[in-house]
């Protein structure tokens, strides 16, 4: 599976896909569909998420304060934008549109990115399925769970729901992206419980959650801290806010 656990990886894995099939002939818009795997009226939207990459990659690069690096992002960043929003609303031939030296200077960055700043793993695409299925049953018991109270029922379905769109949309998110869903989930229960109610909530709702938040979040940790993470997940919450 391609590294997508540092920024720079994900853009790299993404525009890889593209660089190999950007010599088939295809409109811009065409070869990208097939990169993305969307349809051609979903590009646009897409590659707007991919150019959100791009500054994160470059605040990344210099938190970590190496000069050489720092200067390379600065000099490269512009040109791996200017791909994504140019083909964008480009109706031109993609080939030749995306240039190695491009490509290959995002892989060095990527390279630098996955010794100093890893995020985490990302697991495997059935491990994916599954936790996306797990969320998704979650938010539909979430949304008919009316013996909660409304405000609590409010905050529980939008912050299933960022959950949801991070593991839908990892390409771009990456281990971080799910993580910090996960931790907002956390801290808004934790937040929330002020009222005395049962912790498990009605039918055992929000302990489903919490067991859920801390599978999720396990999976997408370094090996050795996952299983602590989901063991010691139900205070999580509380050791955020410092309860």
């Amino acid at each position: 599976m391609p590294n997508y656990t540092n920024p720079a990886a994900r853009l790299h894995a993404v525009l890889s896909l593209f660089m190999e099939q950007q010599e088939s002939g295809k409109a811009i818009q065409t070869v990208w569909a097939g990169t993305l795997g969307v349809s051609e009226t979903q590009v646009p939207v897409e590659l707007c998420r991919l150019a959100g990459l791009v500054p994160q990659i470059v605040e990344t690069v210099h938190l970590g304060a190496d000069e050489h690096q720092v200067d390379n992002v600065d000099y490269w960043s512009p040109r791996w934008a200017a791909v994504l929003t140019t083909s964008a609303q480009s109706g031109a031939n993609a080939t030749g549109f995306l240039k190695e030296d491009m490509l290959r200077n995002l892989g060095m960055t990527a390279s630098y990115l996955s010794l100093v700043a890893p995020e985490g793993v990302i697991p495997d695409d059935e491990q994916l399925e599954s936790l996306r299925g797990q969320v998704a049953s979650l938010l539909e018991e979430a949304r008919a769970a009316d013996k909660l109270p409304l405000q609590l029922r409010t905050v529980l379905v939008r912050r299933l729901h960022d959950i949801s769109y991070a593991l839908d949309h990892v390409l771009v998110v990456g281990p971080d992206g799910v993580q910090a869903a996960v931790e907002r989930l956390m801290c808004s229960l934790a937040a929330s419980d002020t009222d005395g109610s049962d912790a498990d909530g009605p039918d055992g709702i929000l302990t489903r959650v919490r067991v859920a938040a801390g599978v999720v979040y396990g999976a997408f940790l370094f090996g050795p801290t996952a299983y602590q993470a989901i063991e010691g997940w139900g205070n999580i919450g509380q050791r955020m806010l410092g309860m």
